[in-house]
């Protein structure tokens, strides 16, 4: 990332997106005005299957395509137990508690998210077949995220390169 081979890369795609008019939604905007606004989109799979439509199959319709290497927001809950009082520490138990229960789980495809065995549940999962969207996926290779250190050094760069 902080290589200048990979800026050199990266920055022809920075220069061709006008973040200013994606919104607060990229996946929205995008899917409502289809290739008017964008040949081509990075963003996270659960960002397209919440803005799923007809209008993305429509007569402007696109592909969903799984990159070879895969970058996976596993989201896991975790608990210091030094400093918490008990009622903190019962209160994240309950909420780890609810978080794994049936209820949360089966309310997953609601958000476009997956299950942790890489399934995909609900309609919008199967809806977005026709465009790419696996209902199952496991990823050969997942990115390894770097230091800390490293990606602030990259926001940085980001920040004044117009990203």
């Amino acid at each position: 990332m902080s290589g200048s081979g990979f800026r050199d890369w990266l920055r022809p795609l920075l220069d061709s997106v006008n973040f200013t008019t994606l919104g607060a939604s990229p996946a929205q905007r995008i899917a409502a005005s289809g290739a008017t606004v964008a040949q081509i989109a990075l963003l996270p799979e659960s960002e397209w299957l919440k803005q799923w439509s007809g209008a993305l199959v429509g007569s402007d319709p696109f592909q969903i395509a799984y990159p070879t290497y895969a970058v996976v927001f596993d989201f896991p809950l975790a608990r210091w137990d030094t400093g918490l009082t008990a009622d903190e520490g019962a209160a994240v138990d309950l909420l780890a508690t609810w978080l794994t229960g049936d209820a949360a789980q089966n309310a997953l495809g609601t958000y476009g998210l997956r299950q942790p065995d890489g399934t995909g549940v609900g309609g919008r999962f199967a809806e977005a077949a026709a465009a790419g969207v696996s209902a199952s996926f496991v990823p050969d290779r997942v990115v390894a995220f770097p230091e800390r250190a490293d990606l602030l050094r990259f926001q940085s760069w980001l920040s004044t390169n117009g990203g």
